[in-house]
């Protein structure tokens, strides 16, 4: 599993929490922004030996990998016909409450849960747990991705977002849900954070207060914008 990971890339160490909060602003133009960003981002380098926090992180892989490493978990983006949701009958159902913006809401399906959508674009290593799963500002994506670090779009880690799962503006918060093993269970669980985000395992919707949710190979979760199923590769 260790020379796989190699072979995708070398290990990153996570960006910053203070990098998670800079915000554009009228009073900065972007070379400076990027200068602020760097910094954080080298400070958090040179910490990333005496922080164990940075060991946990995601590794974004291709959709053409057919074989996945074992001794460690993978989330896998699915097509909105592997979960059984009907996209026609959802949009016929209410295009009547969505006025003149038929067209751009098919479109938004479309991207996410069509045929080479999103969701199907999804796909990551989990390498240490507890991993937090959630959507990274839009501003965040860019000013990473504008720094050439590798990870920083679908399935990557960007701040303290360990698993940047995209999606639709507003669709969940940075720290949506966690994934955790539990040593007293010999269990992965998964703990909806977000007070308003919607997340299920199964089908069933939990929330902050439903608390930790046993999930197993090849449970189906959503978190946000993504359906996936969550697995267990062995020999």
């Amino acid at each position: 599993a260790h020379s796989f990971l190699e072979d995708i890339h070398p290990s990153y160490p996570k960006m910053s929490a203070g990098f998670q909060g800079i915000k554009a602003s009228s009073e900065k133009d972007d070379d400076t922004l990027i200068m602020d960003v760097s910094a954080r981002i080298l400070a958090s380098r040179r910490k990333v030996n005496d922080e164990e926090s940075f060991s946990s992180f995601c590794v974004p892989i291709s959709k053409s990998t057919s074989r996945f490493p074992t001794g460690c978990a993978v989330l896998v983006g699915l097509s909105s016909v592997d979960f059984g949701w009907n996209m026609d009958s959802f949009f016929k159902s209410v295009r009547r409450n969505i006025g003149g913006n038929e067209e751009a809401l098919n479109f938004a399906l479309e991207s996410e849960f069509g045929n080479g959508g999103m969701n199907t674009r999804f796909r990551t290593i989990i390498k240490g747990f507890p991993c937090i799963i959630g959507k990274a500002s839009k501003h965040l994506e860019e000013a990473a991705s504008t720094l050439g670090f590798y990870g920083a779009g679908l399935g990557g880690t960007i701040g303290d977002v360990d698993c940047n799962i995209g999606g639709i503006d507003g669709s969940c918060r940075e720290m949506s849900a966690i994934i955790s093993y539990s040593s007293e269970e010999h269990s992965f669980q998964l703990t909806a954070s977000g007070k308003d985000d919607f997340i299920s395992v199964n089908g069933t919707k939990i929330e902050a207060s439903t608390g930790p949710v046993t999930i197993d190979n090849k449970s189906i979760c959503s978190v946000g914008s993504r359906v996936f199923v969550f697995l267990l590769p062995s020999n």
